[in-house]
This record gives C-alpha cells, sequence and structure tokens, in this order.
C-alpha cells in the first residue's frame, strides 16, 4: 500500500493493498498459531461453548449466560469443515484475530498524519499480533479473540465518525450489535465511544442512527428469544446470581479497598500481557512524558474507549486477563504511534525488538516452582522474594506451555477414566482442576460427574447436561473405581472422605474402589 497525497487529501488504500495486507496479516497468522494450537478444549467456557454447537440451552450453560451466539454460530459453520469443536472455535479465534489486526491497521492509517500513518499501522499490526495474550487466547477455544475484533470494528466507525463521516455513525451502530451478539458486556463498554461519537455527525445522521439502533435492538433481541425463549428467566436468574453485580454494596470498607487492590494488580499484570514487557514500559513512558496522541484520533474517543474497560475490570471484576482484550487496539495505536516519532531506525528496532520479545514471552516462559513462589503459604508470611516470585507467576500464563499442560491434562484423564472403568460409567469427583467439570462432561458424558466446589456439591453432570443435588440427597453407584480430581499443586482439587483407602493418580488425584456414594449438598460419603 502507497502512501499519496492528492490536493491535500489522503489517498486511502486500494481494493488491492488491502487484499495484500490481509494475506499477509492472514498468513502471519496461520503460521504462528498453527503449531501451538491446542488440541483439546481449554477450559470450563470452552466447553460450554463446545456443547452449545450441538444445542444452544442457556440455562444449562450451553454457552454459559449471557449467551454469547455470535461465537456459538460461526464456529457452527466452521464445523462443517472442522468437525471437531475445539478446533473449529480455535480457527474461528485466528480469523477473528486477523481481522482484527487489519482494522487496527485501518485506525491507524485514518488518525496518522501523511509521514507517520504506515509506520504507525506497522507498528499497531505487529503489536496485536505478538500480544502474548491474543496469540494465547487465538490458540484456546475461549471468547475473547471475538472482543478483540469487535472492540477494533466499534473503534475504527466511532472514530470515523467524530471525525465528521456520517455514514461511520451507521457503522458504529451495527459493530455494536455485531459486539452484542458475541458479548453483551464489550457492547456497553464501547457503547460511550459511539456515543459521544454520535455527537459529532449532522442531525439527520443522528436521527437515523437512532432508529437503527431500535431496530438492532429488536433485532437482537428478537435472535435471542428465538434461541432461548425463556430468555428473561434465565437472565433474572444470572442477576441475582452475579457476585460481580452485588459485592460492592455488600462490602466493608476493609473489603473493599482488598477486593481493589486485588482487581488493580490482576489488571496492571493483564495490561503487561496484553501487550507484553517493551510495549507497556513504552506505554508508561508515553502516559507520563508525552501523552500525544495521533492527530486523527479524537481524544475524547480515546477516553471514551479505553476508561470503561478500565474501570470495568478494576472496579468490578477481571476474572481472566481476556478481559482487557478490547483495549490492546488502541493501546497498539498509541504505541505505534510514539514508536514512529522517533528516527526510522530507532522505530524500526523497537517494533522489532517488542516483536522477539513477546514471541519469547510466549513460547519459552514456563511457570515458577513452588519452591519459588512458597506455593500456596499466606502471602503475608512468605519472605519478599517468594512475595515478588508470586506477583510475577500471572505473567507465565499467556504461553506455549500453559496450553501444553492442558492438553496433557486431558489426554492423561481420558486414560485414567478408560483404565479405571474399561466397560461401565465413570463416577468423577471434580471441581475446577485439574480438569473441570465441564471439561468432564464434554469428554466423558457418560460419566456422573460430580461438582464438588469450596461452596459444597452443588451439581451432577450427565450426557452434557446437569441437575442440582437434592437436599436428602442421592445414591450413585459406582461399579469400578471412583475418580476424585485434584492437582498436584494449587487449588482447584477436591477432598477425599476421610480414612479411604486411596490409589494416587499422578497429575490427576486418587482412585477408590468401587462403592455406593451417598451425595448431598454438603458431603459425599460411602455405603
Amino acid at each position: 500500500m502507497q502512501a499519496n497525497v492528492l490536493n491535500g487529501h489522503r489517498a486511502r488504500p486500494s481494493a488491492a493493498g488491502i487484499a495484500k495486507a490481509a494475506a499477509l496479516i492472514g498468513a502471519l497468522v496461520i503460521v504462528s498459531r498453527w503449531p501451538f494450537r491446542s488440541h483439546a478444549l481449554f477450559s470450563w467456557d470452552s466447553a460450554n461453548f463446545a456443547m452449545a454447537l450441538d444445542r444452544i440451552d442457556i440455562a444449562m450453560h450451553r454457552p454459559h449466560p449471557p449467551g454469547y451466539l455470535g461465537y456459538v454460530f460461526v464456529a457452527r459453520i466452521l464445523r462443517h469443515v472442522f468437525p471437531d469443536a475445539n478446533t473449529a472455535l480455535v480457527v474461528w479465534n485466528w480469523i477473528a484475530t486477523a481481522l482484527a489486526a487489519l482494522t487496527t491497521a485501518a485506525i491507524a492509517i485514518e488518525v496518522g498524519d501523511t509521514e507517520r500513518r504506515w509506520m504507525t499501522a506497522t507498528a499497531a499490526t505487529a503489536i496485536v499480533l505478538t500480544s502474548p495474550l491474543a496469540w494465547f487466547y487465538g490458540e484456546v477455544a475461549e471468547i475473547y479473540p471475538s472482543e478483540l475484533l469487535c472492540a477494533a470494528l466499534v473503534g475504527y466507525a466511532a472514530v470515523r465518525a467524530a471525525r465528521g463521516h456520517d455514514n461511520a455513525i451507521y457503522a458504529a451502530v451495527a459493530a455494536l450489535a455485531l459486539t452484542a451478539a458475541f458479548k453483551v458486556v464489550t457492547a456497553f463498554l464501547m457503547f460511550p465511544a459511539v456515543a459521544f461519537a454520535w455527537t459529532c455527525v449532522s442531525p439527520t445522521a443522528r436521527r437515523r442512527s437512532l432508529s437503527l439502533v431500535a431496530l438492532a435492538a429488536a433485532v437482537m433481541v428478537v435472535a435471542f428469544l428465538v434461541v432461548q425463549p425463556d430468555l428473561w428467566t434465565v437472565a433474572t436468574r444470572l442477576v441475582r446470581s452475579s457476585d460481580w453485580l452485588t459485592w460492592f454494596p455488600k462490602t466493608d470498607r476493609a473489603n473493599l479497598l482488598r477486593v481493589l487492590n486485588r482487581n488493580l494488580r490482576n489488571t496492571l499484570t493483564a495490561a503487561i500481557v496484553s501487550v507484553g514487557l517493551i510495549n507497556i514500559a513504552a506505554l508508561a513512558v508515553w502516559a507520563i512524558r508525552d501523552r500525544t496522541l495521533p492527530p486523527g484520533l479524537n481524544r475524547c474517543v480515546a477516553w471514551w474507549w479505553a476508561l470503561p474497560i478500565l474501570l470495568f475490570c478494576v472496579v468490578l471484576v477481571i476474572a481472566k486477563p481476556g478481559y482487557l482484550l478490547p483495549f490492546v487496539p488502541l493501546a497498539a495505536i498509541v504505541i505505534g504511534w510514539f514508536y514512529t516519532r522517533f528516527t526510522p531506525p530507532v522505530a524500526a528496532a523497537l517494533v522489532l525488538a517488542q516483536a522477539i520479545v513477546n514471541v519469547a514471552h510466549f513460547l519459552w516462559l514456563s511457570p515458577l516452582s513452588t519452591a519459588v513462589t512458597g506455593g500456596d503459604g499466606s502471602y503475608r508470611d512468605k519472605p519478599v522474594w517468594q512475595r515478588m516470585a508470586s506477583d510475577l507467576q500471572p505473567l507465565t500464563f499467556p504461553t506455549r506451555f500453559t496450553i501444553y499442560q492442558s492438553d496433557q491434562r486431558v489426554r492423561e484423564l481420558l486414560t485414567a477414566a478408560a483404565e479405571s472403568c474399561p466397560h461401565e460409567r465413570n463416577v468423577i469427583v471434580v471441581d475446577t482442576a485439574p480438569v473441570d467439570w465441564r471439561r468432564v462432561m464434554f469428554y466423558l458424558p457418560d460419566a456422573a460427574a460430580i461438582h464438588s466446589g469450596p461452596s459444597g456439591i452443588d451439581f451432577l453432570g450427565h450426557r452434557t447436561d446437569f441437575v442440582a443435588v437434592p437436599q436428602e440427597g442421592t445414591d450413585l453407584v459406582a461399579t469400578c473405581r471412583v475418580i476424585w480430581l485434584t492437582p498436584d499443586e494449587g487449588p482447584g482439587g477436591v477432598a477425599l472422605p476421610a480414612g479411604t483407602p486411596r490409589t494416587r493418580i499422578s497429575h490427576l488425584g486418587w482412585t477408590t474402589d468401587a462403592a455406593t456414594l451417598h451425595v448431598t449438598p454438603a458431603s459425599i460419603s460411602f455405603r
């Protein structure tokens, strides 16, 4: 793509130039992602999405509320080519990552000055493609690459609308509707940027776009109701059970400060892994000493893009670092613009250095041992060096090692289940680790999967659906050895009833003899 200036106006990239850029970005995504992709579902949420490919039932968390229907439907289409559910979900994430990088480049070209916009676009694209967090989530069946793409699309439309392009506000509304189909929360977080951009277009465009908003909202509601007729009941139950909607008024000042401190630290960690060590340092320098934005990027749009996402993570919840991915396109453009204001050789060296560091982060960083971090001991009781190691441990999450380890645990579970109960139904007691309850249900649908969490034994899973454990309890007859899942290190495992003879399974937990289990919401006992 060439930069030309005609009569004082910028020449837009040609269709051929866009096609070449898309092909290059797509090739880079496939080449970099294919060797390190997950071969099994990565998480509880991944299993929910995979189950939804066969049947959608939000009440049964197929997928989990509020629905993520966009992700489910695109994966259903891809499953005609890739029959494995995990592969179909992951391939869409590659597509979403490539499109997000291309859209980020388009924003950089839109807002940059004539001399630097192409280099800014190159730098921003490199930051998105090598982001350890974007790379990691692009390799597993999670929703976050779709959020990355949707935020970039909404941001691009909002940026153009804020520059006075009336047609862009219609695109912004359509992008918000698309975002809501993938993740409703992200649509709400990106809405303020669109609302500000709406004030920058003509009165006619404002009136027409409001009509489009009403139409888009009606279409989305109808679509969700068609898929889930009891949507209102499901939504009400979700609101009542959502801790992140209710913790603030119920929390005393001391606990409130602890929660805010935890969320702030988690958000900072997520920010580091979302753009990489060199880029986060550059962003910090920019924020302290510079704060200059590309000339075409409206400062209010930038604020209304970044602030809701950051406040949501710090004040409410950041359960996973992927929550910060919608911020990455904006951060990549700001950092890329900052780099290009150095001399071309320095800018190129910075972009190359961040790429090398980010690639090394994803490929070779692995978790620290418990001897270094102090394991699960109290943080206050640890020496300073173990506290520092504990604080740095989350940086090792978005890595190839994490994906490999997850795949390995699933393979080990399937092997253990086949060996312990070759011709009968397995009974498996599980919480979140080393393989969580939902993945157990997906990969071993004929098993009786007992969910035993910190608050008690709440659900029994079978054939990818589940029922609540009755208050009076229920009996489960295990005709072969019972599997109790608990990791060698870390939380997420289940407790074995005291005094029960057991056989250790490395990395997975224990097995006990065949027996009748009496399961109540409070305990599991043998009869």
